[in-house]
């Protein structure tokens, strides 16, 4: 499973005994440093713009040196998306 997945099937109440806590303490703990690192890419270079010359939405795979943080314009009509983690 995906740790995205992990962290979604938390419980929302902790089960009993320390098991059940330090489980989720390991997901949470995971989660937070997954997300330092990939703030830490987005921090560590500029944002770039690519243009699409394409109509509609533009893949991702399209863009082999596409990072978190860049947009993706579309030529044609200025239509504009963000790549988010």
């Amino acid at each position: 499973m995906a740790l995205k997945d992990d962290i979604a099937n938390l419980p929302t109440t902790v089960g009993e005994g320390s098991a059940g806590h330090l489980g989720n303490h390991h997901v949470l703990h995971a989660a937070a440093k997954d997300h330092e690192t990939r703030l830490a890419t987005v921090e560590s270079r500029a944002s770039i713009t690519w243009s699409y010359e394409g109509t509609g939405t533009p893949s991702l795979s399209s863009y082999p040196g596409i990072k978190i943080g860049d947009y993706i314009v579309r030529k044609s009509d200025g239509q504009e998306w963000r790549v988010d983690p």
